[in-house]
């Protein structure tokens, strides 16, 4: 459908831009040596600001200290694992972690296809695991999980001191299994039991409908590497059933690829206008234009 001449309103709410943008998931090949062990360098060039003699020596110490005197024998890997952990957490940064390779194959089924778990989206807020929210239609929401629950406990086993990987791994089980969840909500003067029965999770991401004749309204869930076809698909069939305006809603949606949140706003930005800006450390900026894949114009945004 043509819709040239005619104002069609997109009410993006939670700020589509303001969040998502800037959401990003990158995979650095760099890292790994045949997708299988990480690799690290000892050979730093001088002026690479790589770490000195005398840090790494300082690190090694502390794992020597480990090894040779803590009660119980310990795992090369779990410590080096806990070093990178250690780094990442000094940032003080909630967006930026470290995924050993199981984590990583867990992030990239959750991502690309299907899972198998409770099926909810969780962050971690003040060191605590915490439902973003329920998938729809998935046994957390079943069960009656709600976005902003705290995950306090899984199995009777405490969640303190372990990364938003190492918990989502501990729900996150096989078809058919059970897992007690202990809930904190605001409001409950004591913790909730909940137990989910885990099941495959596909991940849709969009769902659309029409509000009533004229207005259509498409909610994203995630963005993932599938969203922005499945975007364009039903935005075609609410075109077909004479859409005039549109509703966007992004709430809930903890974020995802930017790839594909750029692909979707393609479809609102005119060609060779900026669509993304990014800054580096340095202050330099980049930016990137539309490729002139627009639908809609004007666009009026309310947020």
């Amino acid at each position: 459908m043509n819709f040239k001449g005619r104002t069609v309103i997109a009410f993006v709410l939670l700020a589509l831009f303001a969040g998502s943008l800037l959401t990003m998931a990158a995979n650095d090949s760099s890292l790994w040596e045949n997708g299988s062990q990480p690799i690290v360098s000892s050979a730093t060039p001088q002026g690479a600001g790589g770490l000195s003699g005398e840090a790494l020596e300082k690190v090694e110490k502390a794992y020597d200290l480990i090894e040779n005197n803590f009660l119980t024998k310990v795992k090369k890997e779990d410590i080096v694992n806990g070093a990178i952990n250690g780094m990442l957490e000094a940032l003080d940064d909630p967006y930026t972690t470290y995924m050993d390779q199981e984590e990583a194959k867990q992030f990239d089924q959750t991502v690309h296809s299907s899972f198998q778990g409770i099926g909810a989206e969780c962050s971690m807020v003040d060191g605590i695991v915490t439902v973003v929210a329920p998938i729809k239609g998935a046994p957390a929401e079943k069960a009656g999980i709600r976005a902003g629950d705290a995950i306090l406990m899984v199995d009777d086993s405490k969640l303190d001191g372990l990364t938003l990987n190492e918990a989502v791994a501990k729900i996150r089980g096989e078809k058919g299994t059970q897992v007690k969840l202990s809930i904190g909500r605001a409001g409950a003067t004591a913790p909730l039991e909940i137990v989910v029965v885990r099941d495959d999770i596909p991940v849709e991401t969009v769902y659309a409908e029409m509000v009533n004749k004229e207005i259509g309204k498409i909610e994203i869930r995630q963005f993932s590497t599938d969203t922005a076809e499945r975007f364009t698909e039903e935005l075609s069939n609410l075109e077909k059933k004479g859409m005039k305006g549109l509703v966007i809603d992004v709430r809930d949606d903890p974020g995802g690829l930017l790839d594909s949140v750029l692909d979707i706003a393609k479809h609102f930005v005119s060609k060779n206008k900026t669509i993304l800006q990014a800054e580096d450390r340095e202050g330099r900026r980049s930016t990137q234009a539309a490729d002139g894949s627009i639908r809609f114009a004007p666009i009026q945004s309310l947020c």
